[in-house]
């Protein structure tokens, strides 16, 4: 690409200070987060470098619960591992305290493998990540719904072969493809926040029940903690199948004009709602 100027900055692009850049991509179909060093040519314009670290959006959100309790920098050493994958430690360079962020894979002896690429955020760097988190989460659904999740139901439905067609109102169809993809979407957040959800109770072994939070937390409260982190981790290919297979009687509506007219940022929330709106003892504890 031809990069882009200081006064410029694109969409889903965020300046942590000096070169450094927090960036949601779809590239290659794929989406990623990456904290990257950029270069500025003798045009001015800003290009990325191979000095950073990329991961996916489930990785990002599972690092954004641990900002909070990371006490990063810090003079002690102190090591964070997210999902066992991404390594990040304190570095002093020149007496000026930094985040080191370092991928990592597990290899079949279980021994593990650093990638050489490494990133570096100043702590005023690693505080703006942490001030910006939640736009990195929100850029992050967005390219999920609004780029993703469209283009996949695109390619699974011109795959399949539609076993009848049936003729309805179109406004009607879009009604029961949207309620559909709704409810799909619902029962995977559930379950994912069933997954990830963290109860002490259970880590504990606690005897009492009311110590255990996947007993007493409502809904509500646990899609407050854990929504962004179950959506996601949602496996998205595995939605569409679903919803695809779901419809096949109306795979002809499932098209570009079905999903230019839905409201993703809506069907979303509704999804979520929907979740909160299912739990058979909304006033528990809390």
């Amino acid at each position: 690409t031809g990069g882009f100027t200081a006064d410029s900055i694109p969409q889903h692009h965020y300046h942590l200070g000096e070169n450094n850049y927090a960036v949601v991509s779809d590239f290659g179909n794929v989406l990623n987060v990456h904290i990257r060093k950029f270069k500025t040519n003798e045009n001015g314009r800003i290009f990325p470098t191979k000095n950073g670290v990329s991961f996916s959006p489930y990785v990002w959100e599972s690092l954004v619960t641990e900002m909070d309790n990371s006490s990063l920098p810090s003079e002690t050493g102190k090591v964070l591992i997210v999902r066992d994958t991404l390594f990040l430690t304190s570095a002093w360079i020149e007496n000026v305290p930094c985040v080191s962020l370092q991928r990592y894979v597990t290899k079949q002896d279980f021994s593990r493998q650093f990638l050489p690429s490494v990133c570096l955020l100043t702590e005023t760097e690693w505080n703006q990540l942490q001030c910006i988190r939640k736009k990195i989460s929100e850029s992050c659904k967005s390219l999920m719904f609004n780029n993703f999740l469209k283009k996949k139901i695109l390619l699974e439905a011109s795959s399949r072969s539609p076993r009848t067609n049936l003729q309805m109102e179109l406004s009607d169809v879009e009604m029961v493809l949207s309620m559909s993809l709704t409810e799909l979407l619902a029962d995977n957040i559930k379950s994912r926040i069933e997954e990830v959800m963290v109860c002490n109770g259970c880590i504990e072994n606690q005897a009492n029940q009311l110590g255990h939070e996947c007993v007493t937390m409502n809904f509500e409260s646990r899609h407050s903690l854990y929504g962004d982190l179950a959506i996601l981790s949602i496996d998205i290919e595995l939605l569409v199948k679903e919803f695809v297979e779901k419809n096949m009687q109306m795979l002809n509506y499932i098209n570009e004009t079905f999903l230019n007219n839905l409201n993703i940022i809506l069907l979303v929330k509704n999804a979520c709602d929907m979740y909160i709106a299912s739990d058979i003892m909304p006033h528990r504890m809390f």
